[in-house]
This record gives structure tokens, C-alpha cells and sequence, in this order.
């Protein structure tokens, strides 16, 4: 409560709404991916920072539609056809055109040992210059008993964007729409390097600093 009445009375704010930004050659990282970025070139961390996910499907798979799918997300999200390089000695991000993006779901063997050491062997290290930075497959245990599997580089994607992710492949997968995202992750990540650069945010910092 004291919380919201400091809120309502407050005057002062750095708020900037975020703005769907023009196409350029390339773009800035967010704090986050230039911390993720820097691990993987200087203690080349390969698959610390991949992040999986698994799920059972029972029936006939259809691995055309399913590709498709994944490939109508690509199309939706630039993160998931975003790579990195280092441009004028910084880090920066490339989004690429459908048309260069090479993306396939295939059929993952599975290995004598089981399930388990078939998905440890599906996942390994992304080159960050060569995107999609993430990989799907699946694995057929039997006729109608089978496992998806996807691994991603945490970079490009966390918990709830997973998460996000895994319902817009559902809804489109039964053959539902979705309304184009009005934003991108480079739209952001811009909004976040606008407000460091200006300084904007070193009240903030001088504030728990000083604790």
C-alpha cells in the first residue's frame, strides 16, 4: 500500500515506451546477450548455457506440419534468426531474412542407452555467428509413442519466453492465428542501451550503490 501511494505521487520517471525500430544492418546486444556472449568467446562454455526442452507426443507426428510450425514462429520472432558478431569492436546483433535461414526438423536416432543419453547427444554447442541458434528434432520410440526435442541458446530465449513460445507452436499447430507482435528483442535492447548510454539509469545505480 505504501508502495503505491509513494507511486502516485511520485513526479519523476525515466519511462520511455519502447518503439518498433527501422531495419538496419545491425543492432546493439541488451546487457544480458553481451554477458552471454563475452562467456562464450572467452571461456567457450559450449553447452552451459543451452537451454532444452522435451515433450512426449502420442499418435502419428506429422513432421512437415511440425516444421512448418517452427518455421512460421522463425518468421514471427527475429530472435530466433538473430546471430552475433563483433562490428567496430563491439558485439552486436545481425537479424536475418527468412530466405537465409536454413532450418530442419529431423529424426534423432535413438541411442542403445536410452532417451536420456539420446537427448544429452542431441544437445551441443551453437555457433553464435550462425543462426537459427536453435535446433529441433524428434525421436520415435515406437509407432505412436514419440519425443520433440529442442535445444536453444540461452541468449536468444529464457524461461518465459519458452514457455511463450511453446503456446504460440500448440495454438498454431491446431491450426489457430496469431496477431503479429507489435515488438521485437532488438526493439528493447535498444530502449535498454538508449537509457544506459544517456545516462537516464545512473540514479538508479547510484542508488544501490549507495545502500
Amino acid at each position: 500500500k505504501g508502495l503505491s501511494e509513494y507511486i502516485a505521487g511520485s513526479v519523476k520517471t525515466i519511462y520511455n515506451e519502447i518503439q518498433p525500430l527501422e531495419k538496419r544492418e545491425y543492432y546493439p546486444l541488451s546487457s544480458v546477450q553481451r554477458s552471454l556472449y563475452f562467456l562464450e568467446q572467452l571461456a567457450h562454455i559450449g553447452t552451459a548455457y543451452n537451454t532444452h526442452h522435451v515433450r512426449k507426443i502420442e499418435g502419428r507426428v506429422d513432421m512437415a506440419r511440425i516444421e512448418k510450425v517452427f518455421l512460421m514462429l522463425i518468421g514471427r520472432h527475429e530472435i530466433l534468426r538473430t546471430s552475433y558478431e563483433f562490428i567496430d569492436g563491439e558485439p552486436a546483433q545481425l537479424v536475418f531474412d527468412m530466405e537465409d535461414i536454413d532450418f530442419h526438423v529431423g529424426h534423432i536416432p535413438l541411442h542403445k542407452k536410452g532417451i536420456q543419453e539420446t537427448i544429452k547427444g542431441f544437445i551441443r554447442p551453437f555457433d553464435l555467428a550462425k543462426p537459427p541458434l536453435f535446433r529441433v528434432g524428434i525421436v520415435s520410440l515406437s509407432g505412436d509413442e514419440h519425443i520433440l526435442v529442442s535445444d536453444m541458446h540461452h541468449s536468444i530465449s529464457d524461461g518465459t519466453s519458452g514457455e511463450a513460445l511453446n503456446s504460440e507452436f500448440i495454438k498454431l499447430y491446431m491450426g489457430g492465428e496469431l496477431p503479429a507482435p507489435r515488438l521485437q528483442y532488438k526493439d528493447y535492447c535498444l530502449w535498454q542501451y538508449k537509457l544506459l548510454k544517456t545516462g537516464k539509469i545512473k540514479k538508479q545505480e547510484d542508488y544501490w550503490l549507495d545502500l
